[in-house]
């Protein structure tokens, strides 16, 4: 995430032509405008109840009243818009919140833009208790020298409302945008009446963005757009537009299936797990129905799906605001421990907090919330927070930032642990029905000021939830605050306790492991990193002798359970010289199979960047270089998940009653079979083959021809033993389907010509074209004519069709009712004029001409020559005259061009059919 003054161009590229497909085909005017969220349609927000006198949050909190005019609030928010737009590394923070009613109307809509350190967030106690009839909107940041994108667009959010979308001009109206990165979550939503977009489509390009997360949502269609990885849990989607390297879903309903790695035009990069394993909401500020402000802490989760409150309030507990020391900017870390030794909860209003020695929280089930965008620095190299091992502490809203001494951590997890024991034997305040959790936790080392230290976040105590975090060491930031030997800081994460859970665990730049997990029985969800960008020579970076560089996640060899899912790891190297990665991910190769699950690298920026990634994981993979740049290197189980599954195939055909022609028959494989499975594989009964082709690893086609004018059925089978994947195993069931068909010709109908003869007619062509008799492009099983309009082709050459000396065929049975020819033709271009003529093969003055006109470009399809609808330069039809001469132009009027055409199957048929 670069600022302009570091490095001009965006390091986080992304296929232009993703983005012109996002705006130009349907990604985003395709989705319903209209869609509702399935949990509520149509919320009836509750009034605001009646307040006592409000707490003091400080003079950065704003706190609005449905009473108010919208006029009025909308001044408020496009005010603090105006100062926070471009505030990346300042030090003004605020809280937007609302009490619970409805803001704006459709025809006065409330349209509120999120700067930097913004937050934005209902007071009710449920989502649908404050309505925003308008947007809540994140858009790109637009600088000259670099364009228009959100990589950058951190640290705010959004939490606890209904948006009714409505309002907004031009393209801005067809979503809410959410244009943001990391440091951006959004939970609590329940967004109505739009899509909610994640790309700001609306701008300039590059219009790039690197999320993002989302939490106990409810939502209609959702626009991914460019971002290059997104996690979303316990949600439900209407629908999610597309990937681009690592969209991940936990327990979210309406998510797409698992497609990993992507499968090109037709579904992923996506990661579904059916179930979060475990999972605590944030804590938030509400007014209960006597006007009293509460802190809800909301109850644990295990494998659950879905938003907590779609079936009624969320489980959990309320604790009154009195309960809790409010603390401000200047209040001094005596007085806050003070606080907490004496039981009281705390929270940070909006601002940033010199933090010159330890918090220590000490007493199970404290909540620590900061609402605002709350930042802790620390000073003087102290610890910023530590936290004992006791039960049921929640650390939510805060960011930490590193001072210009070095820590040796800025927020501490429990006490390190001296020797290890059985987990039912250790720590009796650890708990897994009652966990320390940290929800929307923000580390930064350098960025606003210089910044040091040697690990940010270190977890020692056991049960511990993680989720939402980003460990940032800078890449960029106000000038002097950022370089190697400046914002020094060796680790993002330290985990060291059992059964900690991750779940969207984002970790960046730091110039060690990135994080380093000590505990068993640990699981991630979701992890995106990028590797330090500024090592400035390899030999500066190496983990030991011959190992090049470190991992993005390091676990123990000592490890031996630990489960993840769906992880990124990306490079951009860029001080010019080449420093490689020797793995992004380093695990113990006796963990059980699959205990990782879908890995990738990416190499950045090829115009930038040198080195790269060499392996994804203990040496497998393949590596990430300039030589596949933005490609996404990928591994799907580590260790190696024996397969032991034989593949199996379903056959379908095309056609629901009886086939009165060609079939096609369909065959959909349950994995990757490679090119094992050929038209040699399958036996037919009753039919001749014809076109095999094969679509990709998983699905083929077989053209099945039945013969003329008969009925019965046609059996297509596959035997046991046919085919194989990937691992070698063969199907060892056998298939068979059955397709019953009629070519048995109308009585008023009588086929002339087919070409598939014992004796094949005859073509002259004239007036430069070249026809000839061919297999049929489409189905081997066929014979066709031919015919190419040579360039420069006289506009009335044609090709006569005969089967008799004299350029002659069979008398054609013209009566009163038959006087239509029918023909099969293949054109390259629809909206063609093609004439047919019949006459006299004796007497040219006996001749009648019709045209038809084509309506597919590179398809086959049949064509009505109704010949009592003459053109007007011949004779009508005379059934009593001899007509056994037919001629067929294509393209009639036109000079040749070089294109060529098909003709088959000439039938003689009533009037107009």
């Amino acid at each position: 995430m670069l600022l302009p003054h570091v490095t001009p161009a965006p390091r986080r590229r992304r296929l232009r032509s993703l983005v012109a497909a996002v705006t130009a085909t349907g990604l985003v005017v395709g989705l319903s405008l209209t869609g509702t969220s399935a949990a509520f349609a149509s919320p009836q927000a509750r009034p605001a109840p009646p307040s006592s006198a409000e707490p003091d949050f400080g003079p950065n909190v704003r706190i609005f009243d449905p009473s108010m005019p919208t006029s009025q609030i909308q001044a408020e928010v496009d005010a603090i818009r105006d100062r926070q737009i471009n505030d990346e590394m300042g030090t003004n923070r605020y809280a937007l919140l609302f009490k619970p009613g409805s803001y704006g109307t459709v025809e006065n809509p409330l349209m509120i833009q999120v700067g930097y350190y913004t937050e934005v967030a209902g007071l009710g106690l449920n989502p649908t208790d404050v309505t925003i009839n308008g947007h809540v909107d994140v858009y790109n940041r637009c600088r000259p020298a670099t364009g228009c994108f959100a990589l950058d667009n951190f640290w705010r959010s959004m939490s606890n409302l209904t948006i009714n979308v409505t309002g907004g001009e031009g393209c801005r109206a067809s979503a809410n945008f959410w244009a943001a990165s990391q440091a951006s979550p959004v939970r609590r939503v329940n967004i109505i009446g739009g899509n909610l977009s994640l790309m700001d489509y609306c701008t300039d390009g590059p219009q790039f963005a690197s999320g993002g997360f989302i939490a106990d949502s409810t939502m209609g269609p959702v626009i991914n757009g460019s971002q290059q990885q997104y996690f979303t849990r316990n949600s439900s989607v209407g629908s999610w537009s597309n990937g681009v390297w690592n969209q991940v879903f936990s327990g979210v309903g309406g998510a797409p299936a698992e497609c990993f790695p992507a499968v090109t035009d037709v579904c992923g990069p996506y990661t579904t797990v059916d179930k979060t394993p475990v999972s605590k909401e944030k804590p938030y500020l509400y007014l209960d129905s006597a006007g009293r402000y509460n802190v809800f802490v909301p109850s644990l989760r295990t494998n659950s799906t879905g938003a907590s409150w779609v079936n009624g309030p969320t489980p959990g507990r309320s604790i009154l605001l009195s309960r809790f020391f409010v603390a401000k900017p200047g209040d001094s870390v005596q007085t806050i421990n003070k606080q907490l030794k004496s039981g009281k909860n705390l929270l940070f209003t909006p601002g940033v907090y010199a933090i010159d020695k330890t918090i220590k929280v000490q007493n199970a089930n404290t909540v620590v919330l900061g609402i605002g965008i709350a930042t802790l620095t620390a000073v003087k190299g102290a610890v910023v927070m530590a936290v004992e091992d006791v039960a049921g502490v929640g650390i939510a809203g805060i960011t930490i930032d590193a001072g210009t001494k070095n820590s040796p951590v800025l927020l501490q997890i429990g006490s390190v642990k001296k020797e290890k024991a059985d987990i039912g034997d250790r720590h009796e305040s650890s708990s897994r029905s009652n966990p320390t959790t940290l929800q929307d936790v923000f580390f930064r080392i350098g960025g606003p000021n210089v910044g040091k230290a040697d690990v940010s976040l270190e977890v020692n105590s056991d049960n511990v939830i993680l989720d939402d975090i980003w460990a940032w060491r800078a890449d960029h930031g106000i000038a002097g605050t950022v370089g190697w030997d400046i914002n020094t800081a060796k680790n993002g994460v330290i985990v060291n306790g059992d059964n900690v859970t991750a779940t969207g665990l984002f970790v960046e730049h730091y110039q060690q492991h990135n994080v380093i997990w000590n505990g068993n029985g640990g699981e991630i969800v979701f992890f995106q990193n990028e590797l330090a960008y500024d090592p400035p020579s390899q030999a500066a970076w190496m983990q030991a002798p011959g190992v090049n560089g470190w991992s993005a996640l390091k676990v123990a060899d000592s490890v031996t359970t630990f489960t993840a899912s769906a992880l990124g790891s990306y490079s951009f190297f860029n001080q010019g010289v080449d420093i490689f990665a020797a793995n992004a991910f380093e695990v113990p190769g006796t963990l059980a199979p699959g205990s990782l699950h879908n890995m990738l690298t990416i190499f950045l920026d090829p115009s930038k960047a040198k080195g790269g990634i060499t392996n994804v994981i203990n040496g497998i993979g393949g590596s990430s270089t300039i030589d596949n740049a933005s490609t996404p290197v990928t591994v799907g189980d580590y260790p190696a998940v024996p397969d032991t599954t034989a593949p199996t195939v379903a056959i379908t055909d095309d056609i629901a009653a009886s086939a009165p022609g060609d079939v096609t028959f369909s065959f959909a494989f349950s994995e990757s079979v490679g090119a094992s499975f050929t038209a040699d594989d399958v036996a037919v009964v009753g039919g001749a083959k014809g076109a095999f082709a094969r679509q990709d690893s998983t699905h083929a086609t077989l053209v099945v021809r039945p013969p003329g004018n008969s009925t019965g059925v046609i059996d297509v089978s596959v035997a046991a033993g046919s085919f194989s994947d990937a691992a070698g195993n063969a199907n060892t069931a056998s298939v068979v389907a059955r397709q019953e068909f009629d070519t048995v010709l109308p009585p008023s109908t009588r086929r002339l010509l087919t070409f598939d003869e014992g004796t094949p007619p005859t073509l002259i062509g004239f007036g430069g074209v070249d026809p000839t008799i061919v297999v049929d492009p489409t189905n081997a099983a066929n014979r066709v004519a031919q015919v190419v309009k040579g360039a420069g082709a006289a506009v009335w050459s044609g090709t006569t069709i005969a089967t008799m000396p004299n350029a002659a065929i069979e008398r054609i049975a013209f009566t009163s009712t038959l006087t239509s020819l029918t023909a099969r033709v293949w054109s390259p271009d629809a909206g063609i004029r093609v004439r047919l003529k019949v006459e006299n093969a004796a007497d040219g003055a006996q001749s009648v001409e019709t045209d038809a006109t084509t309506t597919l470009a590179g398809g086959w399809e049949t064509l009505t020559f109704n010949l009592a609808n003459q053109v007007a330069t011949t004779a009508a039809l005379n059934p009593a005259l001899v007509y056994n001469k037919v001629s067929v132009f294509f393209d009639f009027g036109t000079v040749g061009s070089g294109k060529i055409y098909y003709l088959d199957d000439l039938d003689l048929a009533p009037k107009g059919s």
